[in-house]
């Protein structure tokens, strides 16, 4: 009986030793995950990807869209052309004395409303800008090789009104209608003019 009874705690002592083994081993196993999870990285979702893709495929097609429709617009207004009247007189200085009747305009793109006006044989004779802060600056050039210019603002002139309405605005395309009256001293003269214009534009 007393050897029975030996074999027995001998046997309980073998089986707690391997419970405590295998309950170490369980929580260093599970440490491990613990530390794994921790440098793992999210995740995606599986809806994620296409959903993304389907989305960048969206604003493209927009992006192609608008564009499509500016283009569209340009033609229109090439087809029909701009129009400009009026003439710009010089009177002395160093740009000389003449006057030039304005047949064509363009109108100028990105952060600020700009219309440049051209006389019969395609040279720049005048231009007017309205900066992002409301400001108005008219120039005048001369009709020679350099196609030098000036630039008054406000402060030179007795009148300056710039009228600019936008039919399209944006970084690629402008299309302004409307109107020009100025009378300025400039580079030691005077120059002055009244202009009224449709479908000046520009375009990339």
């Amino acid at each position: 009986y007393r050897e029975d009874e030996d074999a027995l705690r001998a046997r309980v002592d073998s089986l707690e030793d391997e419970a405590s083994a295998e309950h170490a081993e369980n929580e260093r196993l599970r440490a491990e995950l613990a530390e794994a999870k921790a440098h793992e990285k999210p995740a995606r979702d599986a809806s994620d990807g296409p959903a993304r893709s389907e989305r960048r495929r969206i604003w493209w097609g927009i992006g192609i869209a608008v564009a499509i429709v500016g283009a569209i617009v340009a033609v229109v207004i090439v087809t029909w052309g701009s129009e400009v009247h009026g003439t710009v007189f010089s009177e002395g200085g160093k740009l000389g004395t003449w006057q030039a009747a304005l047949t064509k305009c363009k109108s100028r793109g990105g952060r600020f409303d700009g219309v440049n006006f051209y006389d019969g044989n395609d040279v720049n004779r005048a231009r007017v800008i309205v900066d992002a802060k409301g400001d108005t600056y008219v120039w005048v050039y001369k009709d020679d090789a350099k196609n030098w210019g000036y630039r008054a603002e406000r402060s030179d002139c007795t009148t300056l009104d710039a009228k600019l309405t936008p039919h399209i605005k944006s970084d690629s395309i402008a299309i302004f209608d409307g109107s020009l009256a100025f009378d300025c001293k400039l580079a030691g003269g005077r120059v002055h003019g009244t202009l009224a214009f449709k479908g000046c534009y520009y375009s990339q």
